[in-house]
């Protein structure tokens, strides 16, 4: 990879990293806001870290209301590395 290709995705990466730290400070505060679980999901996913994303999923699902959109990401989630347990 070029060191300007590798600059670039970096520089990419970095709105996700501030919105994850957003949504972990929002949690922080308000553990059970939904929004906040689903915006870190979507980040994580982002930046590659399909783990951290499928926990707070979980989480989106767990929380009246469960997610319809969350529910599908986690199902495709699923299905790229079925060895990982599945949402309910």
């Amino acid at each position: 990879m070029s060191l300007t290709l590798s600059c670039r995705r970096r520089a990419g990466e970095e709105p996700q990293r501030l919105r994850v730290v957003g949504d972990e400070q929002a949690l922080r505060l308000a553990p059970d806001y939904v929004d906040a679980h689903f915006n870190l999901a979507m980040a994580l996913l982002k930046l590659g870290r399909p783990a951290e994303a499928r926990h707070e999923l979980q989480m989106v699902l767990r929380l009246p209301p469960g997610d319809g959109e969350a529910r599908r990401i986690l199902a495709s989630l699923h299905e790229t590395n079925p060895a990982a347990p599945p949402g309910r």
